[in-house]
């Protein structure tokens, strides 16, 4: 009959129930003594209890559950992107650290091939001073010192260096032959000179 009224609660009270089943005709058949009536009351609300404390525990439990699962999925979440930032710092450090070693490659290996370049020509100077020669008869010339055998200059490097070398000596020739022509020019003057009627 406490199961069929279905307002107990675990927070009822006797006196508010019992008004509720002094209707009910099974309530007034006499079998049971009113002291007994009310410990069958507080039994069946402790019972109702137990199921609320129990259905509790049940729901605090999925609730744990839940939350604990979503706490794991922040910190995996939160531990993946962090080692995705600290492969992307790594990465940015491993390309800043390439970039300047190969700023630092081709800064030292534009000073060699300067370096090279200055040697070359300071070679040329020594060793061509013809303004007719040939880059095939320079080679052999040239080949047996170490100033030829460069790291940074190629061969058609060394031949362009080879013909602004010779561009150079003839350019030195066309100023300078008016200069070489005076001896012979004076000379004939001094020979006409000696030579005339005076």
């Amino acid at each position: 009959m406490l199961e069929e009224y279905g307002k107990i609660t675990p927070d009822s009270r006797w006196g508010d129930v019992k008004k509720d089943l002094e209707n009910d005709p099974r309530y007034n058949r006499g079998i049971l003594s009113p002291d007994d009536r009310e410990d069958l009351f507080r039994a069946f609300r402790k019972k109702l209890q137990k199921e609320e404390e129990a259905k509790r525990l049940k729901k605090e439990k999925y609730v744990l559950i839940v939350l604990s699962f979503i706490i794991w999925s922040v910190n995996t979440v939160l531990l993946f992107r962090e080692e995705q930032l600290r492969r992307q710092r790594e990465r940015m450090l491993r390309e800043a650290k390439a970039d300047e070693e190969r700023k630092l490659r081709l800064e030292r290996e534009k000073l060699a091939r300067t370096a090279e370049t200055s040697d070359f020509r300071a070679l040329l100077q020594e060793r061509v001073h013809n303004h007719y020669m040939r880059w095939r008869d320079a080679i052999k010339l040239l080949e047996s010192d170490s100033r030829y055998n460069t790291k940074y200059l190629t061969s058609s490097d060394k031949e362009r260096l080879f013909e602004e070398h010779i561009r150079a000596l003839e350019e030195v020739r066309v100023l300078l032959s008016p200069l070489f022509l005076i001896p012979y020019i004076n000379k004939y003057y001094n020979n006409i000179a000696t030579t005339s009627p005076v």
